[in-house]
């Protein structure tokens, strides 16, 4: 059997030898095809990673001063794992992030300290401030940058209002005032803001009008109306349970109904927001974390 295979190639020598020289050759291509492609996919990756890491006017400072009646508000720039934050001279930032990883100031200023830090008790911020030299500060933070919105506000009157102000709130500056039981953020400044998973704006025309997550909501301008709905039926308790307790214990019946939805429809609870205005939506919340009040509840049920 074997001899006969051997046979089989030296009755065509010439044809075996140009075959298996086709072959290596086109073995020796496609080697060379996978090494340039991995070449090729290892330089753009690269290339792309210099360029998500690059950090460009890192020594353009403010020229303009905090204090004043001509002040200027800091800038907070997200990047991959720290935030760029350009801090006028007698400009002041509160922040939960105060690790400093890179600070740019005037090569030719004086030899004395650029930037200050002091811890604000009670309150989980540190505060920074400058004196006379404007600076950049990189801060370093173990929240994704995509996750972390900036906000700029000039408004007195409306603003915003955050869901979770103590958790969400990573720093800010500026005459910024927390109003309506700390959640109604007014004033002039910017605010960094972060959530659970990537953030995102969701503008709300004229009317416009959808149903929400109420967990999955960060935080939205004081022009959107948030109303709480429920998905499908509206009552809680069953229609025969209804009946019966009506006759019987009709003062009790809307207590009995909260206190239903509770228990055994939680998840149907939502949110409708109708516009015009800002949402700010969370990507990665709980579910069933929001806790609704009787009275949210029992307008929703009727």
């Amino acid at each position: 059997m074997y001899w006969r295979h051997f046979n089989i190639f030296l009755e065509y020598p010439s044809d075996w030898i140009l075959k298996y020289s086709t072959f290596r050759a086109t073995s020796r291509q496609n080697q060379m095809l996978r090494i340039s492609w991995r070449a090729h996919f290892l330089a753009n990756w690269a290339l792309g990673t210099r360029k998500l890491n690059t950090l460009v006017n890192i020594s353009s400072r403010k020229s303009g001063s905090f204090g004043g009646p001509f002040s200027q508000l800091p800038e907070f720039t997200p990047l991959q794992d720290s935030i760029l934050i350009s801090l006028p001279s007698s400009c002041t930032v509160y922040t939960k992030t105060d690790k400093i990883s890179v600070i740019s100031a005037d090569p030719n200023g004086t030899e004395k300290a650029v930037i200050f830090k002091e811890a604000v008790l009670g309150s989980g911020f540190s505060r920074l401030f400058t004196q006379e030299e404007p600076i950049n500060a990189m801060l370093v933070s173990s929240t994704p940058m995509s996750n972390v919105l900036v906000l700029e506000l000039d408004d007195y009157n409306d603003g915003w209002r955050l869901t979770n102000p103590q958790n969400s709130v990573m720093c800010y500056s500026g005459d910024l005032n927390f109003a309506s039981n700390g959640h109604h953020l007014v004033g002039r400044g910017v605010v960094a803001v972060s959530g659970e998973g990537p953030v995102y704006q969701l503008q709300l025309g004229e009317n416009e009008s959808i149903i929400v997550n109420p967990d999955s909501v960060l935080g939205h301008d004081n022009k959107v109306c948030l109303k709480t709905s429920v998905l499908g039926s509206h009552a809680g308790i069953p229609e025969f349970i209804r009946k019966s307790l009506s006759q019987y214990a009709q003062s009790y019946l809307e207590t009995l109904n909260i206190t239903w939805h509770k228990l055994f429809a939680r998840s149907r609870t939502f949110y409708r927001a109708t516009g015009p205005g800002t949402l700010l939506l969370q990507t990665s919340f709980v579910p069933g974390a929001k806790v609704f009040t009787d009275d949210d509840l029992s307008k929703a049920l009727k």
